[in-house]
């Protein structure tokens, strides 16, 4: 019941203003005051100047303006687009990176072929150097080698001269390049070895045969001998069978059948002793020439054991030879690509360099340039190739001479230690030009010049950038401990 009587009151005072909003709405234009221009303002009493005077316009519009300006930026802030960028700084570096020369190995300067400033050509020599030893090493190792290869080229002349029964020039036997004319007499003396080596060969060859000769010669007699006893035996045999007759009859004395029966019995011994001289002789000359077959057998195998153990040496010193010839080149320093010399360290002929000692840098000569920039490890994860970045060098000022236009051509997959800033990554940003107009001419971008580089990674809102900072706060809080 109470609440109908309340719904009833409500009820009753919305139709009491209601009647009373219809009523001054009704009666408006009689409610105006009269319209009085200025003039006729400024003659009223101050009190009804004060309240027929219309307020001034100026608030009002104020008033829209900030409106309208407040919901414009709200706009701007839901609908506009900001980029997201990760800064990083860094330096220009040519493409190809500046070259550090460095000294090879302990050495003093010969002579130098180059000033701070000067433009090189790739193979052009920077610097002479003379490294203690280096030349006699080089000398010594190439001695050794040809050494090496006279000797294998003679043993292998020995060789194929026992196959052909003759001498040969120690020149045919060798292997790969001819030898220059300065090593003749190296060549001589090889020669001369060789040649006494054969005829020392031949010389035991000679006695050999002379001695199988006269073993020969020896079984000849002997032969000789075995025919004319065996020729004579039966005769003297059938004397003493005569003699031994004549005895059992008594025409002869016992004593003169004995001397005939020992003469039988000498000449069957001193036949049976030259046969047995025929076998010794003829196994003494099998003897001689399998003595003469092992002579030859261990010639070749004593050249070719040489021959194998030169050509084994040959090949550590052509190792040796070759690597003394690289150092010898690397003491003859030259510009490893065309670029311009700088930093150079070397002013002084005769003076001593340690090794890896650096010596000057050639920054190549390059159509385009890189920007070697070190990014945060919280920007990482959001940098990958092909982004487009904006340069800015510290040398011209952006906001006079404008900036640069990039693409991220590298970022490196390992973090770099970095003792101020911590875990930091690498990135190669690619230029699109390597001059900046300033005032009325362009000027060349040199390598060392510090840059800042934006990386664009992506859009966000305006509303995105100012909320970020909240939400993260937000989320971070009242948590702590």
């Amino acid at each position: 019941m109470i609440w109908k009587l309340k719904l009833l009151a409500w009820c009753d005072i919305l139709n009491r203003y209601r009647s009373v909003l219809q009523t001054s709405w009704t009666l408006r234009e009689e409610l105006s005051p009269p319209q009085r221009s200025r003039d006729e303002r400024e003659f009223l009493p101050a009190s009804l100047e004060l309240m027929e005077t219309p307020p001034s316009p100026l608030p009002r519009r104020m008033m829209w303006t900030l409106i309208a300006l407040i919901g414009f930026t709200l706009a701007w802030a839901f609908f506009g687009r900001v980029d997201i960028v990760a800064v990083a700084s860094g330096k220009i570096v040519p493409s190809g990176y500046s070259k550090t020369i460095q000294s090879p190995e302990l050495a003093v300067v010969r002579r130098i072929h180059v000033e701070n400033g000067q433009f090189v050509k790739a193979g052009e020599t920077l610097v002479e150097l003379d490294a203690t030893g280096a030349e006699s090493d080089r000398d010594r190792a190439m001695q050794a080698w040809v050494a090496a290869r006279l000797a294998a080229a003679r043993a292998a002349t020995l060789v194929e001269a026992l196959r052909r029964g003759a001498a040969q020039n120690v020149t045919k036997g060798l292997e790969g390049a001819p030898l220059p004319a300065r090593w003749q007499p190296e060549v001589q003396r090889e020669q001369a070895v060789a040649d006494g080596l054969w005829r020392e060969l031949q010389a035991r060859l000679a006695s050999a045969d002379a001695e199988r000769s006269q073993k020969e010669a020896e079984r000849d007699t002997a032969k000789e001998l075995v025919v004319k006893l065996s020729q004579t035996l039966p005769l003297v045999a059938q004397r003493a069978s005569d003699y031994k007759k004549l005895v059992e009859e008594n025409f002869m004395s016992y004593h003169g059948y004995l001397d005939r029966e020992q003469l039988r019995i000498e000449m069957e011994r001193d036949l049976a002793a030259q046969k047995n001289k025929v076998r010794e002789l003829d196994a003494g000359l099998v003897l001689l020439g399998r003595q003469r077959e092992s002579i030859v057998a261990e010639f070749r195998k004593t050249q070719l054991s040489d021959r194998a153990a030169a050509l084994e040496r040959a090949a550590e010193l052509e190792q040796e030879h070759i690597k003394n010839d690289r150092r010898s080149g690397l003491l003859r320093v030259v510009a490893p690509v065309d670029g311009v010399v700088q930093q150079l360290a070397v002013h002084t002929v005769g003076g001593v360099l340690k090794e890896a000692e650096p010596m000057m840098i050639v920054v190549p000569r390059q159509d385009h340039l890189l920007v070697e920039a070190t990014l945060e490890n919280k920007d990482i994860g959001f940098v990958e190739r092909n982004q487009p970045a904006t340069v800015k060098v510290e040398t011209f000022p952006y906001t006079k001479y404008g900036t640069l236009k990039g693409v991220v051509r590298h970022v490196s997959t390992d973090a770099i230690p970095d003792q101020k800033r911590g875990l930091t990554y690498q990135a190669l940003v690619e230029l699109d030009q390597s001059r900046m107009r300033v005032g009325n001419k362009d000027i060349a971008l040199t390598p060392g010049m510090a840059v800042s580089v934006e990386i664009k990674t992506g859009v966000r809102t305006v509303m995105e950038y100012f909320l970020d900072p909240l939400i993260v706060h937000t989320s971070e809080s009242l948590r702590e401990r």
